[in-house]
């Protein structure tokens, strides 16, 4: 297995040819971890046939991922809507520029019958490509998302319980030191006052308060 270098990421483990049926295999193996949602035509890919490969090579830049998708267009690669020629020489000025790959075929040879281990070699390294930017934005997205949840709510969250357990627990003493105050009120009155038997009137602590003045 031979190593092709891709600018600013780790080699490829790419095929060598002279194993047609082997290098047809592993892009097989790798349109179903990616989910290529139709039939692969193996018979035409095993001849090269430039219509069974596009629409492996259309989904792993366009269909396989949102994050592959978006960082393409984000830099400036429109590969939407457009003809077979055109999609082909703006997916390999992607792979140049946003890969750092070279792609071992042209434009034209790809177009072309024939060249079928090279076609595969090539689509093959363009699906792993497209893997490794998968997993690393989807990674850079995981970790934007945790630290925004722990700088967003772990912090703020903190104070706002404090804050929170501070008005409701002050509330909550006010109104009760309120109402337990005139609790124990009633308890003293109804404790230290008494009625005096003949005239009805109250006795305090401080002596009958006789309504009759006697």
């Amino acid at each position: 297995m031979a190593s092709t270098s891709v600018a600013g990421g780790a080699a490829l483990h790419s095929g060598r040819t002279g194993d047609l049926d082997g290098n047809l295999s592993r892009v097989t193996r790798e349109l179903a971890r990616i989910r290529f949602p139709v039939e692969w035509d193996h018979r035409g890919a095993r001849a090269g046939s430039p219509m069974a490969l596009l629409p492996a090579l259309h989904y792993a830049l366009l269909g396989f991922s949102r994050h592959v998708t978006g960082s393409l267009s984000a830099a400036g690669h429109d590969l939407q809507a457009k003809s077979d020629g055109r999609f082909v020489e703006n997916a390999w000025r992607a792979l140049r520029e946003a890969f750092g790959y070279n792609p071992a075929l042209t434009p034209q040879q790809f177009l072309s019958p024939g060249f079928a281990e090279r076609k595969l070699l090539l689509l093959h390294d363009a699906i792993e490509l497209c893997k490794r930017r998968h997993n690393d934005h989807a990674r850079a997205a995981r970790v934007a998302e945790a630290a925004a949840a722990g700088v967003g709510n772990a912090v703020p969250r903190v104070a706002a319980m404090r804050t929170t357990s501070a008005a409701g627990s002050a509330g909550w003493n006010h109104d009760n030191r309120f109402g337990e105050r005139e609790r124990r009120g009633q308890r003293r009155r109804r404790r230290g006052s008494q009625r005096c038997g003949g005239c009805g009137g109250e006795q305090s602590r401080r002596g009958f308060i006789c309504l009759t003045g006697k």
